[in-house]
């Protein structure tokens, strides 16, 4: 993993995308290993699950293909209550980001190709539902971890541009766009989950989004 190359690359896709490149931040750590396949395909179906929960569907059947999958061993606290619990729509609403978490994964797993989209672009579930294989056998089958390299630019795209969304100022003289083009949620949400990939050790609740 070379992280100057990284950074290099990064700045370019910033600048397409029309973000500022914040200089000063520093480069990405060594990545030294990925999750484990089978633990990123039961967070997958983790997101997935608490995704079809804000799209009214069967909460009963998404918690038995955690069940029958094994992802319910990915479940944090307070997550298995979401499937047997009335929801107010604020929390409705908040699942419904969880398709970017999905997508992310599914996209670091080959599930989709080509990068991820500009973070303008909210995910449409309705698209992007077909990808994933509800049979947890067929999904395990078909998920290949891309290289380090790949996630790891990804990563660092995603975190250039969330700290350029958090610091307005930034964009005082970029006179080409905004910051409101962007929607920081799906901004958090996808590297949430690229952060989640590259560090093993961590609870994906206490995924750390600083900048």
């Amino acid at each position: 993993m070379n992280a100057e190359l990284i950074r290099g690359k990064s700045a370019q896709a910033l600048k397409s995308w029309g973000v500022p490149f914040l200089d000063y931040l520093p480069l990405l750590d060594p990545i030294p290993e990925l999750r484990e396949p089978k633990q990123v395909v039961h967070r997958l179906l983790c997101e997935y699950a608490r995704t079809g929960l804000a799209h009214d569907a069967s909460a009963e059947s998404l918690f038995a293909l955690l069940e029958q999958s094994g992802a319910t061993a990915e479940l944090v606290e307070g997550e298995e209550d979401l499937f047997f619990a009335e929801l107010p729509e604020e929390q409705v609403n908040e699942l419904s980001w969880s398709t970017e978490c999905t997508a992310t994964l599914a996209w670091a797993g080959q599930l989709l190709e080509g990068d991820l989209l500009a973070p303008e672009k909210v995910t449409a579930w309705a698209r992007f539902f077909p990808h994933i294989e509800v049979e947890p056998a067929q999904l395990m089958e078909r998920f290949t971890l891309r290289r380090i390299q790949e996630i790891a630019q990804q990563l660092d795209i995603y975190y250039l541009t969330h700290a350029a969304l958090r610091h307005p100022e930034a964009w005082s003289w970029w006179r080409r766009t905004k910051p409101s083009k962007y929607n920081i949620i799906v901004v958090e949400e996808r590297r949430r989950a690229l952060e989640w990939l590259v560090d093993p050790n961590t609870p994906w609740n206490d995924i750390s989004l600083d900048t």
